[in-house]
């Protein structure tokens, strides 16, 4: 399956490569630089000391540096801060010690030791830890036209707690709902954990409500398959299976905001 960007324009990014962290322990910053320069010029021959030509160009090296590390900073910072408002998802460690992804909107950002540090639902991520972030949609409703028949994947947002919970789908149409803009998926794949139909009663059976209304449209509490948060989406029920314990549907017409869209690709 090969991903193919809608016109060749990218609204949504990995902003970061968790192959290609950088790992910034054994790099020479300006301190380092300057010591070993001192101690050089603490410990040279006197009979043959540093020429001032050897001097200068050792400084202009540390200029040079230094300069580099200040552009590094500069850029990182401003990556950071075009990232305020959008939603993110990072690697974090849980209770257990287990490492994580959560999904959050960006509040704020502030820098610390040269290190630029977002916070995300109330949590400080650092910059490197970010997975994946969901772009803004600046196009007409025209050129998401061009989404449909693709594999998408997008974020959905519970309007009670503000989780965040990963769908896919294959894009059947395009709807707009005020200044909103929404992608309409089929065959989304997704674990219930509650229904919240109102004609749901908690004393029904879960799989058998579900199955009696295939075909149908119904509101569901589904689960993050990372996280396990959870949020609702609404669409009509095409299959329903038990596995394990666990239920799992599979829904058609279920809107997912445009600029909330992470991945697109060939179905």
């Amino acid at each position: 399956m090969s991903t193919n960007p809608v016109n060749n324009t990218e609204w949504w990014k990995n902003p970061t490569n968790t192959d290609n962290k950088r790992n910034t322990g054994n790099d020479l910053d300006a301190n380092s630089f300057l010591q070993l320069l001192a101690t050089e010029m603490k410990y040279q021959d006197p009979l043959d000391p540093v020429s001032n030509t050897e001097f200068v160009a050792q400084m202009a090296q540390f200029n040079s540096l230094q300069r580099l590390q200040d552009i590094s900073n500069s850029m990182s910072s401003t990556k950071a801060y075009s990232l305020i408002g959008k939603v993110v998802s990072y690697r974090t460690t849980d209770a257990s010690g287990n490492q994580t992804v959560e999904f959050g909107t960006v509040q704020t950002v502030y820098t610390k030791n040269g290190q630029s540090y977002l916070t995300v639902n109330g949590k400080d991520v650092s910059l490197d830890d970010v997975v994946e972030v969901a772009e803004p949609s600046t196009k007409p409703i025209g050129e998401l036209l061009k989404l449909i028949g693709m594999n998408c994947k997008g974020y959905v947002q519970d309007s009670k707690t503000g989780d965040f919970v990963s769908v896919g789908g294959v894009v059947k149409s395009v709807r707009k709902d005020g200044s909103q803009d929404y992608v309409v998926m089929d065959d989304v794949k997704a674990e219930v954990d509650s229904i919240q139909s109102t004609d749901y009663d908690s004393s029904q059976d879960k799989y058998e409500h579900l199955q009696n209304h295939v075909g149908q449209d119904v509101s569901l509490s589904v689960k993050d398959p990372v996280t396990g948060k959870t949020a609702t989406i609404k669409g009509k029920v095409e299959s329903v299976t038990n596995e394990n314990g666990k239920l799992k549907v599979v829904m058609d017409g279920v809107d997912v905001p445009a600029n909330l869209l992470y991945s697109v690709a060939q179905a």
